[in-house]
């Protein structure tokens, strides 16, 4: 089997791209609380835009990470033997996602707990609670979320890269080599790659029916096949050609997904089943044409989306820069820290009396500084910290004068900015209380 010449230099625009889906789901994230559905931390006030944001960033967020860490593992198992792939594997998944999980996922819990009215009382109360088995009420991997919560994917991400071990180890087969060339065969075609999401749907419409909850069988077998794809198509040069040569194809078919997925809304919302909402479509049974199609179309928007990010990536991001360097350096971290930030600041800025809008920015802008202050105060130059988050460890020089004067200055502004929004939250509040005594007046 051909191997690629890019497996064996750095392919910066999987790094931007894996930089730009997490920084996607941080904002996913922070709309949230304001999308109608029951998160973590919940708003009763429901924010058209929110819930667009959070629609359109599930078809492609998660897909992408799980199809660029399958990228990663052609390139890692094909420098690293089985044993250095898991220790691997172990440091810089599975023991952050334990770590995560009793410093950062307890905190939420208690907090999700407080705002949803489950419990009262102080947070050691609270941890006996978490840890019971009893919030495992379903035989799939969803237990792995249920504890983890947004360190899910770590938990994923570890299982199926055990999982896609046998597997590598069938593709250097023969088993493997016959495949390969049929999939290249497919892909000669113009389209063809088009073909490969297919299963996307066949799965949402099929397994979606029995486990149509999130993170459940139907999601897990998406994922991995995401990941699987990944695998093959960096180490096939050929699909990779396909795919450059079909990208405006691919973008075509984005568009019309989107307007096909538009068009089944607009017939059941405006229809003769007009009662009907967006939300009963992925679950409707009474028209199974219509559920059919949707699945269809949502598994194939998925495909081609992130089929398209990856022609635009390679195409206007394959460099290597200062801000590449630190984004890369800052991704995961980022990622690990970000989802309890913006859970404790959602619980307080959500009590605040102002309009959702304003609740939106702020908790944006509070959750991103907080975030990058905690990485670079307290992570950034601490070796603990770094294995502990699973983070590469670097040269670090402690008596740099330049760290400490950039650490002094973050510091400063964060003070800054926490002043700042102290005071325009408590003005906020007091404008509002006001405006509330003159109209009851």
């Amino acid at each position: 089997m051909s191997k690629s010449s890019e497996t064996k230099e750095r392919l910066h625009y999987l790094d931007w791209l894996r930089a730009l889906a997490i920084f996607a789901a941080f904002v996913g994230h922070v709309a949230l609380p304001f999308s109608g559905g029951r998160w973590v931390i919940s708003s009763d006030q429901f924010v058209p835009i929110a819930a667009i944001v959070v629609g359109v960033g599930g078809q492609f967020v998660i897909p992408s990470l799980f199809l660029i860490s399958g990228a990663a593992l052609t390139f890692s198992l094909g420098t690293r033997s089985v044993g250095r792939f898991i220790n691997e594997r172990v440091q810089r998944l599975l023991i952050p996602y334990a770590v995560g999980v009793v410093l950062l996922s307890t905190v939420q819990a208690y907090f999700s707990a407080l705002n949803q009215g489950v419990f009262q009382g102080g947070f050691h109360h609270y941890l006996p609670e978490f840890f019971s088995l009893s919030r495992i009420n379903r035989l799939d991997l969803s237990w792995i979320g249920i504890y983890g919560y947004h360190l899910w994917f770590l938990g994923y991400l570890f299982v199926f890269s055990l999982l896609m071990l046998p597997f590598h180890a069938l593709w250097q087969g023969e088993w493997g080599r016959r495949l390969n060339e049929r999939m290249v065969r497919l892909c000669k075609l113009r389209g063809g790659v088009l073909l490969l999401g297919l299963p996307f749907g066949l799965l949402r419409t099929t397994l979606g029916l029995f486990f149509g909850e999130y993170q459940s069988w139907a999601d897990s077998a998406i994922w991995l096949l995401f990941m699987l794809y990944g695998y093959i198509l960096f180490k096939e040069p050929r699909l990779q050609s396909a795919l450059w040569r079909d990208a405006k194809l691919v973008g075509r078919m984005v568009v019309l997904s989107l307007i096909g997925l538009f068009l089944i809304a607009a017939a059941l919302l405006f229809g003769a089943r007009g009662d009907l909402s967006l939300q009963t479509i992925a679950t409707l049974r009474g028209l199974p044409l219509a559920y059919v199609l949707s699945m269809l179309l949502v598994g194939l928007n998925s495909w081609t989306l992130v089929l398209y990010l990856l022609c635009l990536g390679k195409r206007w991001l394959n460099r290597d820069n200062a801000i590449w360097r630190y984004l890369n350096e800052v991704s995961l971290p980022f990622y690990l820290l970000h989802h309890p930030i913006v859970v404790v600041l959602a619980y307080y800025i959500l009590q605040v009396r102002t309009s959702s809008t304003t609740q939106f920015v702020l908790l944006f802008v509070s959750s991103l500084i907080l975030t990058l202050a905690t990485f670079h105060l307290l992570v950034q130059n601490n070796r603990l910290l770094r294995y502990l988050m699973g983070i590469r460890t670097v040269q670090i020089v402690v008596r740099d004068r330049r760290l400490h004067a950039f650490r002094v200055v973050f510091l400063i502004a964060l003070s800054i900015f926490v002043v700042l929004l102290h005071t325009g939250i408590q003005r906020t509040a007091e404008r509002t209380s006001e405006v509330t005594i003159l109209s009851s007046e």
